[in-house]
């Protein structure tokens, strides 16, 4: 069975600091992943390099056995999705809205 996201030593810092270091992880389809750790520990930025919105500076990530990097945003936004702890909007959206806001990459031009 081959895995949906797949990291391989995986590195990311920020000016000098490395926040990842050598991260490997296989998800399969249907598992359940939770990433804890305390303030300023990685989590946003491995999600980031998950979802493919950060590139590593090392490693490689897969998605569904594609590199993520060539991939277009729009390929990637159609099988990942992430919703951030906190958003603030400048306009008063609905549930429902918000949620339809997640379909732009199944939509075609002007739609």
């Amino acid at each position: 069975m081959e895995p949906i996201l797949k990291l391989t030593k995986v590195r990311f810092k920020y000016e000098g600091d490395w926040v990842l270091k050598d991260i490997d992880l296989t998800i399969f389809e249907g598992e359940i992943l939770g990433v804890l750790g305390p303030n300023g520990s990685g989590k946003s930025t491995l999600l980031r390099v998950m979802d493919g919105e950060l590139n590593p500076q090392g490693g490689d990530v897969y998605l569904k056995g594609h590199p993520i990097a060539s991939m277009r945003r729009t390929d990637v936004a159609k099988q990942v999705a992430m919703v951030a702890q906190e958003n603030f909007f400048r306009f008063a959206f609905s549930v429902l809205e918000v949620v339809l806001m997640g379909r732009f990459p199944h939509l075609g031009k002007l739609q």
